[in-house]
């Protein structure tokens, strides 16, 4: 499964809210869950999220949020921000997309890399 797309959009409204970016992180991942779960799977089966940022200086901020979301299992991640990333919306900083793995395949997670070192 490939989730795209996701934007900091106000469930309610359908409109985008000015937010600060860790509120605009929770909005988008919340997001992410929903549509997971919409699909009969969940947060727990991702394996990778690119997260499209206008600003570096968010980084800390948005990993925190994810930190939050993911707990242990924290899938990989990619940062992309600076001047690959614009805000094309009112306040719109954020976007997301993820990978998940299919049922029954292994996932060995961030410890991976320590051990291909």
């Amino acid at each position: 499964m490939f989730v795209s797309g996701l934007a900091p959009v106000n469930p309610e409204t359908g409109g985008y809210d000015i937010l600060p970016i860790d509120q605009q992180a929770r909005r988008v991942l919340e997001h992410l869950k929903s549509c997971l779960e919409a699909a009969g799977s969940s947060l727990d089966r991702v394996i990778k999220c690119n997260v499209y940022c206008c600003n570096p200086s968010y980084f800390a901020a948005i990993n925190t949020v994810y930190t939050e979301y993911f707990g242990p299992s924290n899938p990989a991640h990619l940062h992309l921000h600076g001047g690959l990333v614009r805000p094309v919306r009112y306040g719109d900083r954020l976007h997301c997309t993820c990978q998940l793995r299919r049922p029954g395949c292994l996932s060995i997670g961030s410890h991976a890399t320590r051990w291909l070192r």
